[in-house]
């Protein structure tokens, strides 16, 4: 850790002229910073929280805009006074391109409470633009019910400034601690909390786009897409990151030690550059360099080709270092070419290996490289030939739909996650989700084998083709519907996308994925955020398929996350409306969603996975718990999430059924990364009055949740009944027994189911063996069971076995899971186990 010596000091500041233009584009030299009156002034993209009455500071190469005092438009910290959207300056017509989310200072787990915005400096008269945010430390709401309301008031200001010199490709924060009292004022714990995503990618030096969740001292944080790049830099202190959680990444810049009358603290550069990371260590470099702490960084400089010889822009050069002490550790960077195909990679002194990566093209051979004396420049990198896949998918009408294809081929080239090369790290494989049916891909010239799916309730198409050199090759398939899943509605409850920091997926990407995997009812439920994927779904013409509803993941850093829906948003509330927790007992959390949402499900979330598990936090044993956050007063518990099947989960739930509890069980995908982890494997098949989603009675959709009329589905699908009874239902017992009726469908692509089991109370009773049944046939089963019943047990049905990852690669093993029939055995008309 480098000393922290920064004082904040800012002189010769004047208030803004209303003659400043806001909207006006600058010229080479020009600056300008004051406060916005229209909507032309801000500045948007996939995440801004610019509201006008905001205030902008700009130049002719990068802009950003710092919200008024009051309350936060989204985000974790609840106050004014910060940095809401950043990018670059667009050239005309150019969408903007803002995915900030927040940089927190913290000191002694308290915050800034913004009560003023100046403009120091508007840029008018020369020079820098300037704009100063002040107040007193207060609560920042999420470390606080971390440190249980413990955090000690620092009784002083907090002042943050915020500089932008001419023709700057940056923005200099000063965060500083301003002593007016009589005595040295210490802080020990003096933080920052990055809060990003929105479409943007972490990327931390040594680590690349995969690090653990509380990485080594870094030099800097930083975010990337293909438009724009941030990194958060401070010469004077490496960033030694203390804990992560759900995207929010917290660390210490060092202690303070603030005499009377002074303002103490550290300066951090967040540099906005075009896309290209290197392009931000450039900058870097040169601000180091400025304050009199060069980094002694070497450059790799040269350019990417194709086979042909030609430059290829865009292509992604990767550094890692071969010398490196911790292989865990060896990322360093990477650059994009130019139009000219060149590229430079400032990196520290050492051994590297550069790896060219480019869409539709073999990663070029490891290139070695020494720096350790010198620059290296004149180096040269090619890539080999690219081809064209044009892939099409109809039904059995020869109607197009939307699918899924995977194109992979066997012995193709891998390359580490860290590189952040998706379409790299599974051998080339590439996933696209095409809502009309129709995709192009680009790919290395070579044989790829394709597969065109939709889900669990279709037959997939596959087949090899040939890609040629420069050539566009077709290949078509017929995607056919085989399993009937009348009467009921597929769903997903747990869905994420760019408004949870920890999920970079785009709304269009999540849309289209789950259409693609043949979902009905997707729910958003964003970290903290009611969600709304309706305008999505809208605009890409998909409302006759899929009925979005929007809800919220409630995450709790202590006791848990939950979920409910369906939910209304309210845009002129903090995160359109969603449920404050902090300082609240569970059960007051849950009055408070319920007054709210009285229609609405309330959904425990993973209840046993660690570190965000509600039954862990309460100590829950056989359905019972004595601390003041238990209540089973909640509709429904998450048994399954993604491919965690979690057995403590499946006793907790038969115990809370054994006390008399009807708690619906659902099973979710919790997708975060639509490629990787794929939406609607688990999903759950909702009883339903309609089959058309866009048709769908959102109130009598939750109801059936509530009511249990819900399946599991990871796999095959399964239909439960007794005497027209259905899951959820109570059912009576005859002669000591329940006669079931069971249909198990599932598509010939997954392969021999095993068995139907039967449990009551959570205790196998009978079986049913599928494993010599005919795997040639969707109807795989069809039958009726007599379940012996000697008391009131909630009676559930399940099915095992089926491959699921022809489709599904994060997936193996098949199963379908009823909620109970709730057996009245002793005719009293109630379930009373």
């Amino acid at each position: 850790m480098r000393p922290l010596s920064v004082l904040v000091v800012v002189v010769g500041c004047h208030a803004s002229s209303p003659a400043v233009d806001l909207a006006a584009g600058l010229a080479p030299g020009e600056v300008r910073a004051g406060r916005t009156t229209s909507g032309d002034q801000l500045v948007g993209g996939v995440h801004s929280g610019a509201r006008v009455g905001d205030y902008k500071i700009f130049n002719d190469r990068v802009r950003f805009i710092v919200s008024a005092p009051g309350p936060a438009a989204d985000g974790y910290d609840p106050y004014g006074g910060r940095l809401v959207a950043a990018d670059r300056v667009r050239p005309g017509g150019e969408p903007d391109a803002s995915t900030y989310g927040e940089m927190i200072p913290v000191m002694q787990l308290r915050t800034l409470r913004t009560v003023s915005v100046e403009v120091l400096a508007d840029g008018t008269g020369g020079g820098p633009a300037r704009l100063r945010a002040t107040g007193p430390d207060d609560v920042f709401p999420l470390l606080d019910s971390l440190a249980l309301g413990n955090a000690v008031p620092l009784g002083a200001d907090i002042v943050i400034d915020y500089t932008l010199e001419p023709g700057a490709d940056y923005l200099t924060m000063d965060v500083g601690l301003k002593n007016t009292g009589a005595a040295p004022v210490s802080v020990g714990e003096n933080w920052a909390g990055y809060v990003m995503g929105h479409g943007a990618r972490s990327f931390l030096p040594g680590y690349g786009f995969t690090f653990p969740t509380v990485p080594a001292a870094i030099p800097y944080y930083a975010t990337e897409t293909d438009r724009l790049t941030y990194s958060f830099f401070a010469p004077a202190a490496d960033f030694s990151p203390i804990f992560g959680y759900q995207g929010f990444l917290a660390g210490d810049y060092g202690p303070l030690s603030v005499p009377p009358g002074r303002t103490g603290g550290y300066r951090v550069y967040l540099v906005v550059g075009p896309g290209d990371l290197a392009f931000n260590v450039r900058v870097h470099e040169r601000l180091a360099a400025h304050d009199g702490l060069p980094l002694g960084l070497h450059h790799a400089s040269g350019t990417v080709a194709d086979a042909g010889g030609r430059p290829l822009a865009g292509a992604r050069v990767h550094a890692v270092r071969t010398d490196a002490p911790d292989p865990h550790r060896a990322y360093a960077l990477f650059a994009r070419t130019a139009a000219d195909g060149a590229f430079d990679l400032p990196l520290a002194p050492g051994r590297y290996e550069l790896t060219a990566v480019a869409d539709g093209r073999d990663p070029s051979p490891p290139l070695p490289v020494d720096l350790r004396a010198a620059d290296a420049p004149g180096l040269s990198l090619a890539l080999g030939a690219t081809a064209t896949l044009d892939l099409t998918a109809v039904d059995e009408k020869q109607i197009a739909l939307p699918v899924k294809f995977v194109v992979s081929r066997s012995g193709g080239p891998e390359l580490p996650a860290m590189f952040g090369e998706d379409g790299f790290q599974s051998g080339g494989a590439h996933t696209t989700f095409a809502v009309d049916g129709h995709a192009r891909v680009a790919v290395a010239p070579g044989t790829w084998h394709v597969v065109a799916s939709r889900g669990l309730e279709y037959e997939l198409a596959e087949g090899d083709v040939a890609a040629l050199p420069g050539a566009v090759t077709t290949w078509s398939g017929a995607v056919r519907r085989v399993v009937d899943t009348s009467g009921w509605l597929s769903g997903d409850f747990h869905l994420h996308g760019v408004w949870s920091p920890d999920s970079n997926d785009a709304y269009e990407l999540k849309v289209a994925a789950c259409a693609a995997e043949g979902l009905e009812v997707p729910v958003a439920t964003e970290h903290e955020f009611i969600g709304d994927y309706g305008p999505t779904v809208r605009a890409l013409g998909l409302a006759s398929r899929l009925h979005p509803i929007r809800g919220e993941e409630i995450s709790t850093v202590t006791f848990g996350h939950f979920n409910a829906f369906p939910l209304e948003p309210d845009p002129v509330r903090w995160n359109a409306g969603a449920f404050v927790w902090y300082g609240l007992a569970i059960p007051d959390l849950f009055a408070q969603v319920r007054a709210a949402a009285p229609k609405a499900v309330l959904q425990v979330n993973h209840p046993r996975s660690k570190g965000k598990a509600y039954f862990d936090a309460v100590a829950l044993a056989g359905g019972t718990s004595t601390s003041r956050d238990w209540t089973p007063a909640f509709d429904a518990v998450e048994l399954i999430n993604g491919q965690r099947g979690d057995e403590g989960a499946w006793a907790d739930w038969t115990a809370l059924l054994g006390q008399g509890h009807r708690i619906t069980a659902t099973g979710d995908s919790d997708s975060h990364h639509a490629i990787d982890s794929e939406v609607g494997l688990p999903r759950n098949y909702v009883k339903s009055t309609t089959d058309d989603p866009s048709s769908l009675d959102e109130a009598e959709f939750a109801d059936n949740v509530r009511r249990g009329h819900l399946v599991i589905g990871g796999g095959p699908f399964l239909e439960v009944s007794s005497g027209g009874a259905g899951p959820g239902d109570l059912v009576k017992a005859a002669s000591g027994a329940v006669a079931v009726h069971v249909r198990v469908q599932a598509p010939l692509w997954m392969g021999p189911l095993s068995r139907v089991v039967f449990t009551l109370a959570g205790v196998e009773v009978a079986h049913v063996d599928l494993s010599r049944a005919p795997a040639d046939r969707v109807l795989r089963y069809e039958g009726d069971v007599s379940v012996p019943v000697a008391h009131d047990a909630a009676l559930v049905v399940k099915v095992e076995g089926g491959d699921v990852s022809k489709v599904y690669p994060s997936g193996h093993a098949g199963y379908a899971i009823a909620n109970p029939l709730y057996v009245d055995a002793d005719g009293d008309g109630a379930f009373s186990p």
